[in-house]
């Protein structure tokens, strides 16, 4: 089976926004339950940052901060590459990704990587980028 018949989901691709968002808050209510509940590493971590099951909103409000900001930095990216792309001398367009587009890619991952941090990895629809290290 290959990765795209893995990981794809037109439906969800189709879906507006309002759909979207109800559908990430759903996983994401049942994510944070789900890690507190059955994975011992981050029920102690959460433990230790004092943060029980009663208290979860607190979890779920900072992951969808993460999730918000994310579709804010990859909105603003894809904006940046369509002045970028109307570009014609491709030294310049070059210097407008270097400037204005690679700058959001730092940004972008340093709030997947925390979200992979407390994301269970069943519940994780994608490979982590630590596991992209190790296939062949």
């Amino acid at each position: 089976m290959e990765w795209v018949e893995r990981y794809r989901d037109k439906k969800i691709e189709c879906m507006s926004r309002d759909e979207m968002s109800a559908l990430q808050s759903e996983r994401l209510v049942k994510q944070v339950a789900h890690v507190y509940n059955n994975v011992a590493f981050y029920n102690k971590k959460m433990k230790e940052l004092g943060i029980s099951y009663d208290n979860d909103l607190e979890l779920i409000k900072n992951i969808q901060s993460h999730t918000s900001e994310l579709q804010r930095l990859v909105y603003e990216m894809i904006e940046a590459r369509k002045v970028a792309n109307r570009i014609e001398d491709q030294r310049s367009k070059a210097i407008e990704y270097h400037d204005k587009v690679a700058v959001f890619l730092g940004q972008i991952r340093d709030h997947i990587d925390r979200m992979e941090e407390v994301i269970d990895d069943q519940l994780w629809p994608l490979p982590k980028y630590r596991e992209l290290l190790f296939i062949r």
